[in-house]
């Protein structure tokens, strides 16, 4: 049996799937076993695993000639640029198996299933163990240890973004005050001149004609 996998384009990263054009498989009740070469070599629903282990597909339907098995991010999480050897497990026992590369599979990001960010999130890991090759159980916990920090300077970001755009109404706020009292004084003044003009300066000022004999 050859076995390939596809990101799931339709449903964004961390979503995929696993096809193959000559499994002999019934869709009802398949399960998948996936092992890496580490020492917790099985891939259980939470993570890898010294012991057997198997994980429930998303969804599993026929398509023509082909069976189409859907994963999420709860199994995707888990995979970094590698290549594993999955089993298809019949309802009936039936086993069939192939090696399945994972190197251009798009990781899901780190929302949608916890902390982790899979593969980015490993290779990450790895530079900062300074580029030394490290097994899934220790690139994920270093993983799992860097993300939450980069979630929390996300959310600082946010806020200082919100900050800065709340400064202009407030600012504003203050400049209204001063124009304010510069109005008030100029109609005050405005004001005291007309009063000064009609109460002391008009009154005086009427000119008496002078007839020229």
């Amino acid at each position: 049996m050859k076995l390939i996998i596809e990101n799931d384009k339709q449903s964004g990263p961390g979503f995929a799937f696993l096809k193959s054009n000559d499994s002999s498989i019934e869709p009802g009740g398949l399960k998948l076993r996936v092992e890496s070469r580490d020492a917790k070599p099985y891939l259980g629903p939470n993570g890898w695993t010294s012991s057997d282990a198997t994980i429930t597909p998303s969804a599993v339907q026929r398509d023509g000639a082909s069976l189409v098995i859907s994963i999420g991010p709860d199994v995707v999480r888990h995979l970094r640029e590698a290549t594993y050897k999955v089993s298809l497990i019949g309802a009936n026992g039936t086993v069939e198996s192939s090696r399945v590369s994972a190197k251009d599979i798009l990781m899901p990001r780190a929302n949608q299933t916890g902390p982790a960010a899979g593969a980015s999130a490993v290779k990450q890991a790895e530079v900062n163990v300074g580029g030394a090759s490290i097994d899934h159980v220790t690139a994920q916990k270093a993983a799992d240890a860097v993300a939450p920090a980069a979630a929390t300077a996300a959310d600082g970001e946010s806020v200082s973004a919100d900050a800065t755009q709340a400064q202009p109404a407030s600012g504003g706020g203050n400049k209204i005050v001063p124009i304010a009292i510069v109005l008030v004084a100029l109609m005050v003044l405005a004001g005291g001149g007309y009063f000064g003009y009609t109460k002391l300066i008009a009154p005086g000022s009427s000119v008496e004609a002078v007839t020229l004999d």
